[in-house]
């Protein structure tokens, strides 16, 4: 007989248990001692331990052996769960101390379970650990399942690690693991005891005594460190095979394909060999995983035809360094026969039949080819020995070492083959079969980088499911009294047949619904990618529903279908003559029917939804059991263009285009086709014949659907340019679904063909005809009246896109039609949850999704995410949880702004700035700003004394060079706009280019070495007078302190997209009132505070429409001129008397005086900041000229340009920064400046240890200093004298100006 162990998902990696965990300092342990306290104990009770009922268990064997361990518990505490009062058996605590504190805190189960160490479950001796165990009399809670109990037990104490035990089998749980529930550590204490391999007993002792529990001075236990081990493992492996794959493997493969394509004499088709490689890796990545798993039988005769067997062999070969044939194809049939044993299954070798599709090699039938097109090029090709020995070798090793797929997981694997849908085959020659893989962008680097951390995975699905889950469970709760009340009935001997007939009608209604309200849950993602979204909602959703079911143990309408199931697999396995020993728990079973059941998917693109039933398959895999079906819930289509049968009817029937009642007449098939989708969900799958009943009945459903998609599609085609399809619909009417072609004429066939395609083309998906029963009540036969998804969730794609106006009249991004889509296709109640670009929250553009959001949907939670969540991606992202049709007048938003520095942890730590939705109906903007201290400040954006810089400025960017459309590769590569050398020709002037770094707040400092030509050949030419007239620029980037930096420019100077260029409109306001605005503390925490999309990274970008809704004071120019320049000389005076004495105070009680006139003198103000910002810039090319000037004479006496230097940076930025200055100057010393010299003498002309050239460079450098400290000294009053005016001119109180000065320090 077989037995195939430790099936379950790992909790930690096999190769760090097998080769890293030794060179830990804990495998050096003697434990002997431990070990023969453990043997005596095990063989002085062996002979009555099968005898013993639980309870008895745990006295003679369990505490022992936990005393042993080192642990001191209390037994029996009550915990409540997520439900009714229930006890774990133990808890476990690391010293005598700990446990007494604990036993005070009874009564306060949060404090209690602070304390404890570790919660266990014991069982008696050898009792099934993953089913329940009916009529067992050894056995007090015969029908809980105990995998079920500890999993409740965690989540509803919080603690970490749970052990569950039959006094044989030993289990470590882990609460943060991905599933609670099918995630352990299982050991085999007895086998461990009478083998009497200490190494090997080192695995048990490691990892249950109490000491692994402890935390060390890092805050982490040794668990913590082992399974970080296995994670780092993990994240190396997948990112050396994510290159692998993209860079060798896949091209490899490819190239595989083309020659032999070519030898045959057939034409070689990119797509083909595309998607047939994309194949052949999926199903080498379902075996790699099944095998390391034991999914598959590895100890058995199967293991001479397997994976394993084949690579190992390869390896051997590669490391001997055989010569390869490049005509055999050997290793290719072996794979084929492979494939046919997971397909069809094989008696002798104890594999059950799988298939599913992914394995389907029989092609009797033509449908057969057209259905699995990839898989009849694979059996029709082959791929020689040369190419797949070293292809296969990189698949299955590491560093020399096999590859634990394991512990790798489908979400890891998922990011390697993921970041490959988003690129094409290039075939670079066909003779050699030289090919690479490239994007829309022509780019070849490999990806993935999109790819949603598993973290935030984790918390959407959680978060969004957690009060669907909360409210259904309380559904539940009151059906299973029903139930239980029914029953209860039902055993009244005095009732008659009738009664009795009707009370067991009214139970199989009630069983039914109870059944329905857990497990006819709805989840989507519309862009499923590789399903990392829907294969963290069927864990999730597994879990909690374990939960939900342990408190109904018995009656259970649920546990006794999957008891059902568990047979069906037994007994199919029995009829294919198969005997193996097979743990089928109802964790694995629910799984399955959860994954059937509850998640929908939909991409684009058709490879996309392979990958995403292979991570299916391969995460929620049953021994035994046929691989599911899951056409029916993943589809491939464009979820945003199409429509529903019940949007066009209303559309058709508004404009009187026909008779159309889609659930009567003609269209009663659509009721039918929706009937038919619920068994193709409700069916198991437990055999074979089931699988072929999903598949069979999913075909009547897709054929019943096909007349009412025809009709769609000619209906979406109208807002595609087909002019006559609404005349087409017009006339028809509902006789389009039953049109006959050979009886259309020329024009209304040609409306047909396009409409059809037009399909082919865009990939209609209408949403209604593809997954009816998510919206249509089959108990009434109509449109269901709150249909929808009960959740949406996922990471849809963003970016600008054609215009959908006919479905949204929102900004044309994915992003925003995806949520256009949630709005519309999720149930009242329901969730949408999405990760979006976050200048969503406060960009213009999309200011009506906004809206939308807010008077539609109840906002749950917004979560801005650190700046390198996703490495490639150039915008910052968030998460956002609302519920569909909520909408409250007030409420509470839970946000967190995650920022670079912030761990992971952060996010469940459940601490949020709680924001009122009214602080964001109230902007103007609708802007749902995150930053609770610009909140405090936000009237000054809404006080109708101010307005937009954008409302008296015109501001543009520089000029676009280059465009791929419209320059050449080689154009852009030679920069052939740019030239170091001024120029004029025929087709325009060459201008002096501004460079960003040339640019900072008040400096201006242009050096000329590179030109622009300004001509048409430019990408984006911009308007001439942004370079010629008198203007702000500001650079694009902020400043390390996060400060907005710009300069008043009058020179002729072309910029390009690093730079922005302000025109003031209003002939009344200077520009240097306004260049002492942008560069003020105020304006730049406004910026930085009212937008999320300004922290990036290190050099945040200052966007365009942020800039423009700056506030800006309107100033009214009342003051007679003469009055007006008396009290700005007498300003300017008392600024002199300032930069002498520095004392301010006189000089701001003048800047109050003007202020507190009526009616208010701002313009006086207005005049005053714009002589300052003259005086700033003043001071900095006095500053600049005596900086170039040491340098130069430096370089001279050093005999070496300064930039040859080491250091640099430090001799050119001597003089410090004023504005960190606080005690003491920060400038270079002397000191400081010749050990800087000293480290470059080999550069050096001169010998910098002379005294000689030490007091000639002190003399010179003092010189400079005495030149710069004063002005040093005046900038940093001109400037703080700056934002003092400009906190007055807003109006700030003490409390606000202390808020911005806090963040600032």
């Amino acid at each position: 007989m077989t037995n195939t162990k430790n099936t379950n998902k790992p909790l930690f990696s096999q190769h760090y248990l097998d080769y890293r965990l030794q060179e830990l300092p804990e495998w050096q342990l003697d434990i002997k001692a431990e070990f023969e306290s453990l043997k005596n104990l095990y063989l002085s009770k062996k002979a009555i331990l099968p005898t013993l009922n639980e309870a008895q268990t745990e006295d003679i064997f369990i505490k022992p052996v936990l005393e042993i361990l080192g642990f001191k518990y209390i037994p029996q505490v009550i915990s409540r769960g997520q439900g009714r009062a229930e006890r774990p058996d133990y808890a476990l605590f690391l010293n005598e101390s700990e446990r007494d504190t604990a036993y005070s805190l009874q009564n306060n189960e949060t404090a209690f379970y602070s304390r404890v160490l570790v919660i266990a479950e014991a069982k008696y001796w050898q009792r099934p650990l993953s089913k329940v165990s009916p009529n067992d009399q050894r056995d007090i809670f015969k029908n809980a399942n105990p995998s079920f109990q500890i999993s409740s037990y965690l989540s509803g104490t919080n603690v970490d690690w749970g052990i569950l035990t039959n006094g044989r089998e030993w289990r470590l749980y882990y609460r943060q693991a991905s599933s609670t529930a099918t995630e352990f550590y299982p050991l085999d204490l007895v086998e461990l005891l009478e083998t009497q391999d200490i190494e090997q007993f080192k695995y048990f002792w490691l990892f249950f005594r109490s000491a692994a529990f402890e935390k060390d001075s890092y805050n982490k236990n040794f668990l913590e460190r082992v399974r970080e081990g296995s994670t780092t493992y993990a994240t190396q492996v997948g990112n050396e095979l994510k290159t692998l794959v993209f860079d060798q493997i896949f091209p490899d493969l490819a190239t595989g394909f083309i020659i032999d394509v070519m030898r045959r004499g057939k034409t070689v088709e990119p797509k083909q060999i595309y998607a047939a490689t994309l194949s052949f890796l999926y199903k080498l990545l379902f075996l790699l995983y099944a095998e390391a798993r034991n999914l598959l039988p590895i100890t058995t005769a199967y293991r001479d035809y397997s994976l394993i067997k084949i690579t190992q062999e390869i390896a051997a070969s590669l490391d001997k360094q055989r010569t390869l044939s490049e005509t055999s194809t050997k290793i290719y049939q072996s794979l084929l026969g492979l494939f046919a044993i997971v397909d069809r299954g094989d008696k002798a070798l104890a594999v059950p039949r799988y298939n599913g599709g992914l394995f389907h090699f029989d092609f009797h039938q033509n449908q057969d080819i057209k259905d699995y097109p990839e898989n009849y090029f694979l059996s029709e090709h082959q791929i020689s020995d040369a190419i797949l020995f070293p292809a296969l070798d990189k698949l299955a090793r590491f560093e020399k070492l096999p590859i634990d797929y394991s512990f790798l997981g489908v979400r890891q694997l998922g990011s390697i083959y993921e970041g490959l849908l988003e690129y094409r085959l290039i075939i670079e020659d066909e003779k050699t079969g030289k090919v690479h893989l490239e994007n829309d962008k022509g780019e070849r680097k490999a990806t993935g980088s999109y790819y949603t951390p598993d973290y935030i995975v984790k918390y959407i699905v959680s978060h969004t499911l957690k009060p669907i889950l909360e409210e259904r469970k309380q559904r539940f709760a009151d059906l299973m009294t029903q139930i239980h009340q029914l029953h209860e009935k039902m055993i009244d001997g005095r009732l008659g047949v009738q009664s009795r007939n009707g009370l067991q009608k009214d139970l199989q209604r009630l069983e039914r619904q109870a059944q329905n309200t857990l497990l006819d849950i709805k989840i989507c993602d519309p862009a499923m990618g590789s399903g990392h979204f829907l294969v963290e909602a069927v864990d999730y959703l597994t879990d909690e529903l374990i939960n939900i079911l342990n408190e109904y143990p018995e009656l259970n309408p649920i546990l006794e279908m999957l008891g059902k199931t568990r047979n069906s697999i037994l007994e199919n396995l029995q009829q294919q003559g198969i005997n193996i020993d097979i743990n089928l728990d109802d964790n694995q079973l629910l799984q399955r029917v959860v994954m059937k059941r509850c998640i929908y998917g939909v991409d684009l693109n058709p490879m996309a939804v392979e990958l995403a039933k292979v991570s299916l398959w391969l995460h929620f895999f049953t021994i035994g059991a046929p691989l599911s079906f899951l056409d029916h819930h993943l589809r491939c289509g464009n979820s945003l263009i199409g429509t529903t049968a019940k949007e066009a009817e209303a559309n058709m029937m508004k404009e009187e285009s026909g008779q159309l009642s889609l659930l009567t007449g003609p269209f009663v098939g659509l009721l039918r086709a929706a009937e038919i989708m619920r068994g193709v969900s409700t069916l198991s799958d437990a055999t074979f014949a089931e699988v072929e009943s999903s598949e069979r009945l999913f075909k009547e459903f897709d054929q019943a659907a096909k007349p009412f998609k025809g009709l769609l599609d000619i209906y979406v085609s109208q807002f595609f340019g087909v002019k006559q399809a609404k005349n087409f619909l017009e006339r028809f009417g509902i006789n389009a679904i039953n049109a006959k072609f050979e009886n259309m004429n020329a024009a209304d066939l040609a409306v047909y063909e396009e409409a059809r395609r037009l399909f082919d083309q865009k990939r209609f998906f209408h949403w209604d005809l593809e997954f009816p029963e998510v919206f249509i009540d089959l108990e009434s036969a109509s449109w269901d009246a709150n249909s929808g998804f009960d959740a949406v969730i996922g990471n849809p794609p963003y970016g600008l896109v054609e215009s959908l106006a006919w479905l949204s009249n929102l900004y044309n991004d994915f992003f925003v039609y995806f949520w256009s889509f949630g709005l519309n296709n999720t149930r009242k109640g329901g969730y949408i949850s999405f990760i979006i670009p976050a200048a969503m929250l406060t960009g213009i553009n999309y200011m009506s999704l906004r809206n939308k959001m807010i008077n539609f949907c109840c906002i749950k939670e917004i979560i801005l995410l650190p700046y390198d969540t996703f490495s490639d991606a150039y915008i910052d992202n968030c998460m956002i949880i609302v519920q569909v049709n909520n909408a409250t007048a007030n409420y509470d938003v839970d946000t967190k702004k995650m920022r670079k520095k912030d761990k992971v942890d952060i996010l469940e730590d459940g601490k949020y700035d709680k924001i009122n939705i009214q602080t964001w109906k109230e902007d103007r903007n609708l802007k749902f700003i995150l930053s609770m201290e610009f909140i405090k400040i936000q009237r000054i954006k809404n006080d109708a004394n101010f307005i937009n810089l954008g409302s008296l400025t015109r501001i543009e960017r520089g000029v676009q060079l280059y465009d791929f459309k419209k320059h050449t590769k080689e154009q852009i590569e030679n920069d052939f706009l740019r030239s170091n050398v001024i120029k004029f020709d025929s087709q325009g002037n060459y201008y002096p280019e501004l460079l960003g770094k040339e640019l900072s707040r008040y400096r201006l400092e242009p050096e000329k070495k590179s030109y622009i030509r300004y001509c048409n050949d430019l990408a984006s030419k911009r308007d001439q007078i942004l370079f010629t007239s008198p203007r702000i620029v500001l650079r694009r980037l902020l400043s390390r302190r996060g400060e907005l930096m710009s300069c008043y420019c009058t020179d002729t100077l072309i910029t390009t997209d690093s730079i922005l260029n302000i025109l003031v409109l209003d002939v009344n306001i200077n520009p240097q009132f306004i260049n002492t605005l942008i560069n003020s503390k105020l304006l730049s925490w406004v910026y930085t505070n009212s937008s999320t999309i300004s922290v990036k990274d290190d050099f945040p970008q200052v966007t365009y429409e942020e800039l423009k809704s700056l506030p800006v004071p309107k100033i009214s120019f009342t003051t007679p001129a003469e009055k007006r320049q008396t009290y700005l000389e007498n300003t300017i005076k008392l600024y002199q008397q300032y930069q002498i004495n520095h004392n301010p105070n006189i000089l701001l009680t003048q800047i109050d005086h003007h202020l507190n006139q009526e009616p208010e003198q701002a313009d006086v103000i207005h005049d005053f900041l714009a002589y300052l910002a003259e005086q700033m810039i003043e001071l900095n090319k006095q500053k600049q000229t005596e900086i170039k000037g040491f340098l130069t004479w430096l370089a001279r006496l050093i005999g070496t340009d300064i930039d040859n230097l080491t250091n640099k940076s430090k001799i050119q930025s001597y003089l410090g920064d004023y504005y960190k200055q606080k005690q003491a100057d920060n400038h270079l010393t002397l000191d400081e400046l010749i050990d800087i010299l000293k480290k470059n003498k080999k550069k050096l002309k001169i010998d910098i240890t002379t005294r000689k050239e030490q007091e000639t460079l002190a003399k010179e450098y003092q010189a400079s200093l005495n030149t710069l400290l004063p002005i040093k000294k005046q900038l940093k009053q001109c400037d703080w004298l700056i934002d003092e005016i400009v906190y007055k001119l807003y109006k700030l109180t003490p409390a606000e100006k202390a808020i911005i000065e806090e963040e600032n320090n």
